[in-house]
């Protein structure tokens, strides 16, 4: 892969993230510090991060940086979806850069349209081979790549203890 230089604006961010993830002393600050650590790397307008219940196929919002528009403890049921067996079930990244591909993936997608939103990357959580949650990227333009994948697997890579303990405080594994 052809890849760029990391500027030191980006490799500060990473540094401060892994400091965080060391001492800090709950989920939330985490969460922030990835959300913080992404604008470096990846353009987005909204970043969320959802635990998933594999029981119940539902994804459960634990961070958004829009608490506005949506808020913590909003859910969703995934299950018999295309999406959810992409992301949830088989653990592959969703990037979406169309308005029919939101419209046919997210219930929600009259709102994310109202937003000014028009593009969606979603990856997987996961350890041991099984979903925990996602980390979320939406902007107003189509502009996910490959480039912003590499660095979205990184950055979920930094939300598996979190996230695993926020689905259930007693198996972070």
């Amino acid at each position: 892969m052809n890849h760029k230089p990391v500027s030191d604006q980006t490799l500060a961010q990473l540094m401060s993230l892994t400091g965080t993830i060391a001492e800090a002393e709950g989920p939330d600050e985490i969460f922030a510090s990835v959300a913080d650590a992404a604008k470096s790397c990846i353009d987005y307008k909204l970043l969320t991060i959802m635990a998933f219940d594999a029981e119940s196929m539902r994804v459960k919002r634990i961070y958004s940086s829009n608490p506005d528009a949506y808020p913590l403890g909003g859910g969703k049921g995934k299950r018999d979806t295309l999406w959810g067996r992409q992301v949830l079930i088989e653990g592959r990244p969703f990037i979406s850069t169309t308005e029919e591909d939101i419209r046919e993936n997210f219930d929600d997608h009259n709102f994310i349209f109202e937003l000014g939103l028009k593009s969606v990357m979603n990856i997987p959580v996961r350890i041991y081979g099984r979903t925990k949650g996602t980390l979320n990227f939406l902007n107003d333009v189509s502009v996910y790549d490959a480039r912003d994948l590499e660095w979205g697997l990184f950055l979920a890579a930094q939300l598996i203890g979190p996230v695993s303990i926020e689905n259930n405080p007693d198996d972070i594994y």
